[in-house]
């Protein structure tokens, strides 16, 4: 889905599917959707404990969080 120079893209399970933003990537990356099939987030806790998010990309696998 195109979006005003974005690629917004649906997640496993709906996640975020109310959160447009939060599945929106600038159009000069989503074009690379194959090769980086993985949507990744950094959140960080802000003001009163809730979680922000910092930064989203599209990566090749998941980490590997050992």
């Amino acid at each position: 889905i195109l979006r005003g120079g974005s690629g917004v893209f649906l997640l496993e399970d709906a996640a975020y599917y109310s959160d447009v933003y939060l599945r929106a990537i600038p159009y000069k990356y989503y074009t690379h959707w194959k090769e980086h099939p993985i949507m990744e987030y950094d959140f960080r806790k802000g003001l009163f404990g809730y979680n922000i998010k910092v930064e989203h990309r599209l990566v090749e696998s998941k980490p590997n969080n050992e």
